[in-house]
């Protein structure tokens, strides 16, 4: 059964090739936008900060997700938020030096959902300006599942 649910789980990872970490491409006439839009403008545009603020919840919950899993696959002990991350880096999942640079990804994601009334819209727009970082995700995970 957890064969089957684990070779089902990787098909549908490889068929939508990450369609949920890729959310800033969703819906397509957003792609780039968040990244192109001024800084002044950003700040100053709810509909630019909120857009951003959902979307890089989406990604790192799918980064985080995908950690997890992985983790499992592994029989290790289940690992919470940024340590998830770094636990990529210790398995050769993903290059030890990006797994640092992105996991503090996890604890702005709490910030996003736990402390919401407090989000910092110039750190959204600097997370917004590294959007790379997932699509670079997405690529090292593809190919660590071959």
């Amino acid at each position: 059964m957890r064969a089957s649910y684990e070779r089902n789980w990787l098909l549908k990872l490889r068929e939508t090739n990450f369609e949920q970490t890729s959310s800033f491409r969703t819906p397509p006439r957003n792609e780039g936008k968040l990244k192109r839009i001024s800084h002044d403008e950003f700040v100053k545009t709810p509909e630019m900060y909120k857009l951003a603020e959902r979307c890089l919840q989406i990604s790192i919950e799918c980064i985080l997700d995908i950690s997890h899993y992985l983790i499992a696959q592994k029989d290790l002990p289940r690992a919470e938020g940024k340590e998830a991350i770094l636990t990529l880096g210790r398995l050769d999942v993903l290059p030890d030096d990006f797994a640092q640079a992105i996991s503090g990804m996890a604890g702005f994601r709490n910030i996003l959902i736990h402390e919401y009334l407090k989000i910092d819209r110039e750190k959204v727009y600097q997370k917004t300006q590294r959007v790379d970082d997932f699509y670079r995700f997405q690529k090292l995970i593809l190919k660590f599942l071959g």
